[in-house]
């Protein structure tokens, strides 16, 4: 499990101010804050208007933020709000009532009864020990869930922003405040999947890790309101998650207004809060504390997230996050949007905020068109406000199917959203539409973040008789001379002469896009093929344009690999993937690749003549069954009976190292490519030198497509460059 330095977005120290905790340590993210304890005894302060918790009035930021007036319209509802975390003390006097109940589950039976694969996760589950043990030994989780939730009114410690919500516990992160990118995932997937409408992030790394990325991207697509803290090292940077787009980020100011000498700032702000001596509950039934770090900012922007989601609960997450960034009250006249964002978080204008309402009508020009990328329909929306024409709306538009020509040059696919500009005096808004696909579309309408607006309109696009596809040559780059390891961008030009328009980038990949593929013989696997930039071993590159229409030119740029000396000509095609190859225009490259210029390194040991490899099949495995995406380890056994010694392959370039490798065709990319293959078409290696007359065995894993089937997959051992060898060895393999 890889761990890094997680900043727990709020520094923990009994010092009187911040520390720098930029630094990585054994986590991967860490909270960002630390904590002034009050003294045991405890401050009674005189009650409050509006509630009677002893520390109320040290909770100068619920002012500071408007939280006190914002309770005259409410003060909260049940949003299950999801707090990933050092875990909750479950003692604390504040918050024994403030937890999340899996209504589903059945306390301690040892049951999984609501089926959600996590077996008595009554109020929440550690998903870093796979356990119902959610008890926070740090103390960070705890309080940033007083801030946000703690009882209210019951004389005791303070006031939570939101009276009644429930905190749905998720520990992610260990004692010292730290954790792992894989348990925040799970966290992130656990929240998402058990209800939660916002998730608190109080903690950060400066490092962006895919996984968590696509963790985020998951929250985000289930209209679920992610709130992360920037950072607490003061710094030009804003960790993550909070820098990933859809994620509301948050900084600290002091009561003043002034940017925390902690707050790491930057582009990509949002908004910022208090996050300097703000009252928490800490571990132990009665203590509390006083915490400094993003971490509490975060908290207080979830607190008011969720009144606002109590009050409306069917608005959208995107929706929340925009309420709050345009209420936001401006600082420094927002000339400073690096440090502050919109500005600080304002919860009375947040509740009070009343999003533009428009009316709109969708009309279109023609109800069909033929499915050429040429005919368009044009498509309108005009936009009116209180009975007059709604001048600068901007208006944003899904178009349903795919294929998607918008204004000629824009391909959209998937119901993919398109930004349509603002409405003209007139209140209108237009553009032309046409697709290469048959089928009926539904164009939606929409306003931007704080406009309601919603208009819909059908149309059609018809089949398209004659020939669609055609091509004619008009130029490509030289033919290329190469070392061994070297590449050479080439280029290809070709004119549309069909009837319908070509589509690149943007286009269904499996249904429209055109892209140049191997010929002679199709779909052939070429060993010039280059991982990094192709789309597969057959498939060089798509259109360098969106949209080719017929009459126009369309340019294909690829890179060309060398990998084997001798003389080459590479034949290729353009095929409009799921619906036909174009007319065969003869397109080829001669290529010369030599031995001696710019050589792959030899692997050291290694014999260089071809005639000296030679192996017998020894073992190969039976009849393999597998489920889609199911995985199993196989192995095939040979026999070197040649007179050169195999080289372990050290290197993936190396001249003669020994590898296992996909044949028939060689080279050819297998979709049964697990994640241990050292590529789609190469195996692996023995690992060790094979002396002659040795028989090594060499074990492997395999992963099954998601379609299912009966499939046959050759492999044949190679020496890197220099020649295949030994006879064939298949595998049968059922997908079912």
């Amino acid at each position: 499990m890889r761990r890094f330095s997680l900043l727990l977005i709020a520094l923990f120290s009994l010092t009187a101010w911040p520390v720098n905790v930029s630094a990585h340590s054994e986590a991967d993210l860490n909270i960002a804050g630390y904590i002034n304890p009050y003294a045991s005894s405890g401050i009674h302060i005189a009650q409050q208007v509006g509630t009677n918790d002893p520390l109320f009035n040290q909770e100068t930021d619920l002012s500071q933020t408007h939280v006190t007036d914002a309770w005259g319209l409410t003060t909260g509802s049940p949003v299950t709000i999801a707090v990933l975390d050092t875990g909750v003390d479950l003692t604390q006097e504040d918050l024994q009532n403030r937890l999340w109940t899996n209504i589903g589950e059945i306390p301690g039976n040892g049951i999984d009864d609501d089926h959600n694969g996590f077996i008595d996760d009554i109020h929440g589950y550690n998903v870093m020990d796979h356990t119902t043990n959610i008890a926070d030994a740090n103390g960070h989780g705890t309080g940033i869930s007083s801030i946000i939730a703690a009882t209210a009114n019951n004389n005791k410690g303070l006031a939570g922003i939101n009276w009644s919500a429930k905190i749905m516990v998720v520990r992610a992160l260990d004692s010292a405040g730290g954790g792992s990118f894989e348990n925040v995932v799970a966290g992130i997937h656990y929240a998402v999947d058990n209800g939660a409408r916002i998730i608190n992030m109080s903690f950060g790394s400066n490092e962006d890790v895919p996984a968590l990325h696509d963790a985020i991207n998951y929250a985000i697509s289930k209209d679920v309101l992610v709130v992360a803290a920037v950072g607490n090292s003061g710094a030009n940077s804003i960790f993550y998650p909070a820098a990933y787009s859809g994620v509301l980020a948050v900084g600290s100011v002091g009561s003043t207004n002034h940017i925390s000498s902690f707050s790491n700032y930057g582009t990509g702000v949002d908004l910022v809060a208090p996050g300097e001596a703000v009252p928490i509950a800490d571990l132990g039934s009665n203590k509390y504390s006083s915490g400094y770090g993003t971490s509490f900012s975060t908290a207080i922007v979830t607190g008011i997230a969720s009144l606002i989601l109590g009050r409306l609960p069917s608005m959208s997450a995107q929706d929340l996050g925009q309420t709050l960034i345009k209420t936001a009250d401006t600082i420094d006249g927002n000339s400073s949007s690096i440090f502050f964002g919109a500005g600080l978080v304002d919860a009375m204008k947040a509740l009070s905020y009343q999003p533009v309402v428009a009316t709109a009508l969708a009309t279109s020009s023609k109800t069909s068109a033929r499915a050429n990328g040429v005919d368009t329909i044009t498509i309108s929306a005009a936009a009116s406000l209180n009975g007059q024409s709604a001048t600068g709306i901007h208006i944003h538009a899904t178009i349903s199917g795919r294929n998607n020509i918008v204004n000629g040059t824009q391909v959209i696919s998937g119901s993919q959203s398109v930004d349509l500009g603002t409405t003209d005096a007139t209140g209108h808004l237009s553009f032309a539409l046409a697709s290469t696909l048959a089928e009926s579309k539904t164009i939606t309408f929409s306003g931007d973040t704080g406009v309601q607006l919603s208009a819909q309109t059908t149309v059609t696009f018809t089949p398209v008789a004659g020939t669609l596809y055609q091509a004619s040559w008009v130029s490509q780059s030289p033919y290329p001379s190469l070392g061994i390891g070297q590449s050479q961008t080439v280029n290809l030009t070709l004119k549309n002469t069909g009837q319908v328009a070509w589509l690149g980038a943007g286009a269904d990949i499996n249904n429209g896009e055109i892209k140049l593929g191997t010929d002679r013989t199709r779909d052939r696997s070429t060993t010039f093929y280059d991982s990094a930039t192709w789309f597969s071993a057959n498939r060089a590159a798509t259109l360098t344009q969106a949209v080719v229409l017929p009459g126009q030119t369309g340019t294909f740029s690829f890179v060309l690999k060398a990998s084997s000396p001798g003389q080459y000509r590479e034949y290729f095609r353009p095929v409009v993937e799921g619906v036909a190859w174009l007319n065969d225009l003869g397109i080829y490259w001669d290529i010369t690749v030599g031995g001696t210029t710019n050589p792959a390194p030899p692997q050291t040991g290694a014999d260089t003549n071809p005639a000296d490899y030679a192996a017998a099949l020894v073992t190969t495995p039976q009849t393999v069954t597998l489920s889609p995406g199911q995985s199993t380890f196989v192995s095939i056994g040979f026999q070197n009976v040649g007179s050169a010694t195999w080289q372990a392959a050290t290197s993936s370039d190396s001249l003669g190292a020994v590898k296992l490798g996909t044949a028939d065709p060689q080279d050819r990319a297998s979709l049964f490519h697990s994640f241990s293959w050292l590529s789609t078409n190469r195996v692996i290696g023995s690992g060790v030198a094979v002396a002659p007359q040795v028989t090594t065995t060499l074990g492997f894993t395999i992963t099954a497509p998601t379609k299912t089937g009966t499939y046959t997959e050759d492999f044949r051992l190679v020496a890197e460059h220099l020649t295949w060898f030994g006879p064939v060895a298949r595998i049968t393999i059922k997908v079912q």
